[in-house]
């Protein structure tokens, strides 16, 4: 569904949504490499990549566009995974699959590795009134300098509909074209 959402904000104005895949249930570098794999086997097609990612997978987007020098656009990412996540330690069932999965301790400590202080070329979208990850706004703003244009919505933690967004498809045009021009 997110994949359909962004396709009707983005597609056919200057960009191609493709989806990427990650495993709940594998450690953080496994799937960064899994993740980059996807996006290297589509990026000779395109000018610019823009990974959007919500959540964790805000965390990851961040992650791999200072890897490899592209764009990021993040909703409501997770900032501090060792200590944000560290309550999630426990048996879940992942939304998109409806398969259960365990979340583990040797897992969240796998996520060490994406804590990276680099700055990167991202856009960041934080709910005020996020339920899930409810102090996410004072971990933005302590690593602003890290995040890029930080915009404030009042939307809930999952966004399924990008119209929440304010200007949200004017937002990656200007973060691409001012970072690349």
């Amino acid at each position: 569904s997110k994949i359909d959402a962004l396709s009707n904000i983005l597609d056919g104005k200057r960009y191609k949504v493709i989806g990427t895949q990650w495993n709940s249930e594998d450690t953080f570098d496994n799937n960064v490499a899994t993740l980059i794999d996807q996006i290297n086997s589509v990026s000779d097609q395109f000018d610019d990549i823009v990974i959007i990612g919500c959540s964790l997978g805000g965390f990851y987007a961040r992650y791999i566009a200072c890897k490899l020098n592209c764009y990021a656009v993040l909703i409501n990412p997770v900032v501090e995974p060792l200590i944000q996540m560290e309550p999630l330690i426990g048996s879940f069932k992942n939304y998109v699959t409806g398969n259960k999965y365990e979340f583990t301790d040797k897992l969240l400590q796998s996520y060490a590795a994406g804590l990276v202080k680099d700055t990167c070329n991202c856009l960041t979208y934080v709910s005020r009134t996020d339920k899930i990850l409810p102090n996410n706004i004072s971990f933005i703003y302590f690593y602003q300098q890290l995040y890029g244009k930080i915009i404030e919505t009042e939307t809930e933690h999952r966004v399924d509909d990008y119209s929440q967004l304010p200007n949200f498809a004017e937002e990656i045009n200007t973060l691409v074209n001012t970072l690349a021009g």
